[in-house]
């Protein structure tokens, strides 16, 4: 092996051992608040975590996130996916490039036959684009992207956990602050479905919804979980959002909901709005959507899908993510999701 070879393996070797790292760090900080509210992780389940993370996904680095994912349930359960291991194992083999097409938002309506999109134009290379990637005049950016709707919300293509979003009227509109920004899209600034303003209504709720094409080659929804916005809130922020477990069968709200802390609550904290007994509107036809939109990029085998219910009760899709969607809360509350893909197989 020469020595620029040497010095890749090294990198790779050094950059692995940081990622592990990091995920090693947050499960432990999950887990210890888990475990102040549950108690501790009885030594068997930690056990039977450590055999299963060497047996099987070949590593222990693997275990932290199975002992969230057991601390949750009181159990041990074979299939549970830890998300270090999904983002080092099997991103890579069930997405690669692919996957991170869904970085680059203003592609999305050309990447797929969509009618649920709210994309009113973009910002691309240096260029204001129409939502039909006509060339914006400098002095028209304005008027047409405020043509329809009197608020619109830009999101850069690095925006992730709710950073990276801002909100304009026309009145406030900056290209300066577009440009500082880079490349992104413009959104048609959405008005909820009124059943969600009861819970909180300075933020727009969203349903993240996880599909997975199997063997037979057709997405099926896997999971799903809807996020309110908290507090002063202006949009959902993981540093502050409320999570909470939705039954795939019927759109029925979990008698809990989880803190960012991951700890339980049974209402909305700023609501105070109990979670017991909803039922998220128009749900079977937001599942419908999104494994309709999967149909058409299936070569992306995990997609985690964020969609809103407006007012109206129509469907839109705010984002897909195709690279490491976030599959641990996912794993925890309602997993394994995947164990019919074998994913262990990517060791």
């Amino acid at each position: 092996m020469g020595i620029k070879s040497k010095l890749k393996s090294t990198e790779s070797s050094i950059r692995s051992s940081l990622y592990h790292r990091r995920h090693m760090a947050g499960a432990k900080r999950v887990l210890a608040n888990i475990e102040e509210e549950r108690g501790r992780l009885p030594s068997n389940i930690i056990k039977s975590c450590d055999e299963y993370s060497v047996d099987v996904l070949g590593g222990k680095v693997f275990s932290p996130w199975l002992y969230v994912y057991s601390a949750i349930n009181g159990k041990f359960k074979e299939g549970w996916i830890p998300d270090n291991f999904y983002g080092a194992k099997v991103v890579p083999a069930l997405k690669g490039a692919y996957g991170d097409i869904s970085s680059l938002k203003a592609l999305t309506p050309r990447l797929m036959n969509i009618e649920n999109s709210n994309i009113v134009g973009s910002f691309i290379n240096g260029m204001f684009w129409s939502s039909d990637f006509r060339i914006i005049d400098g002095n028209q950016v304005s008027d047409v992207l405020f043509s329809n709707c009197e608020k619109v919300v830009f999101k850069a293509d690095s925006s992730n956990q709710g950073r990276g979003i801002s909100f304009f009227t026309r009145e406030k509109f900056s290209i300066e602050s577009i440009i500082a920004q880079g490349n992104g899209v413009f959104e048609k600034y959405i008005e909820q479905h009124p059943f969600f303003n009861e819970f909180a209504s300075g933020s727009v709720a969203t349903l993240r919804i996880t599909t997975a094409v199997g063997e037979s080659g057709l997405p099926t929804a896997r999971s799903s979980y809807l996020r309110f916005g908290s507090g002063s809130d202006t949009h959902v922020k993981s540093k502050s959002h409320i999570r909470v477990p939705i039954d795939l069968n019927n759109g029925e709200f979990s008698a809990e909901g989880y803190l960012p802390n991951w700890k339980r609550t049974a209402m909305h904290p700023t609501s105070n709005v109990i979670f017991s007994g909803k039922f998220v509107p128009e749900f079977k036809s937001c599942v419908d959507v999104v494994e309709s939109l999967h149909r058409q990029i299936p070569f992306v085998r995990i997609i985690g899908w964020d969609v809103v219910v407006d007012k109206n009760g129509k469907v839109i899709i705010i984002e897909w993510n195709g690279s490491h969607n976030d599959i641990k809360f996912s794993e925890a509350v309602s997993g394994p999701c995947f164990k019919d893909l074998r994913l262990e197989q990517f060791r």
